[in-house]
C-alpha cells in the first residue's frame, strides 16, 4: 500500500508540473520562470522592507566621540559587544546629556527596535536610557527639552545580566531615531537595528 502512495504522488506531482517543464510549451516555461524569479527576489532580498534593517550603513551622528568610538560603528552590521573589536561607539566623558542619533533617509512606520549593548565592560550605561523617534529633526539636547506632540519617546532600562540586545516592539513612525542617556557616564553602543512596522498608533509617551 505504501509503495502504491509513493508511486501515484508521484506520477501526480510529475501531471502538474509537465505543461511548465515542457520545453516545447516555451511560453508556459517562461512565465512559470519569471513568477519564480518574482518570489524569490521578493523573499530574500533588502526589496523586502519588513526583513531589512533600515538602519544599516545610514547616517549617523552622536553628542561626542571619545576614545576612537565613532557613531558609526553602530550601524556598521556588527553586533560585536567586545570594544577592543572596533565596532562599538563611545561618547566623550564629561558630558551630561549623552545621546547618539540614526537618520533612516526617509519617514517609516517603525516596529522593532534592537540595540546591542558593550559587552567586555560598562554594560550599566544602557540603564536608563530614552529612545526618540521624530519625522523631524530632533533639536532637543535632552530628551525633555522638546515638544511631546513631535516625537515618539519611549524609557529603557537596560539591567547587569538582562539578555543582549535591548529589543523594542512599541511601534513610532519616523524618519530620525536617538537614544538618549541622561547620566554622566558616556553612552556606548555595538549595533542598533532598526526594522519596519504595519501600523501607527498614536504618540504616547511611557
Amino acid at each position: 500500500v505504501y509503495k502504491r502512495q509513493v508511486v501515484w504522488l508521484k506520477t501526480d506531482i510529475q501531471s502538474i508540473f509537465k505543461p511548465y517543464f515542457n520545453f516545447k510549451n516555451s511560453f508556459r516555461m517562461k512565465r512559470f520562470t519569471i513568477i519564480l524569479a518574482a518570489l524569490f527576489c521578493f523573499l530574500f532580498s533588502d526589496s523586502n522592507v519588513f526583513a531589512q534593517n533600515l538602519a544599516k550603513g545610514k547616517t549617523v551622528r552622536q553628542s561626542t566621540t571619545g576614545y576612537g568610538g565613532l557613531a558609526s560603528k553602530a550601524v556598521d552590521g556588527n553586533t560585536n559587544g567586545d570594544y577592543r573589536k572596533g565596532s562599538v561607539t563611545h561618547t566623550a566623558r564629561g558630558d551630561r546629556n549623552q545621546w547618539w542619533e540614526v537618520d533612516l533617509g526617509g519617514v517609516y512606520d517603525i516596529g522593532t527596535i534592537k540595540i546591542f549593548n558593550r559587552t567586555d565592560c560598562c554594560m550599566d550605561r544602557l540603564k536608563d536610557i530614552y529612545i526618540l523617534v521624530s519625522e523631524n529633526p530632533i533639536m532637543a539636547t535632552d530628551w525633555q527639552s522638546h515638544p511631546i506632540s513631535d516625537y515618539y519617546a519611549y524609557h529603557e532600562d537596560f539591567k547587569v545580566g538582562q539578555a543582549n540586545p535591548i529589543v523594542h516592539n512599541k511601534n513610532a513612525r519616523g524618519r530620525y531615531v536617538r537614544i538618549f542617556r541622561q547620566a554622566g557616564a558616556p553612552l556606548s553602543l555595538a549595533e542598533v537595528e532598526i526594522y519596519a512596522g504595519k501600523r501607527t498608533p498614536t504618540p504616547v509617551p511611557t
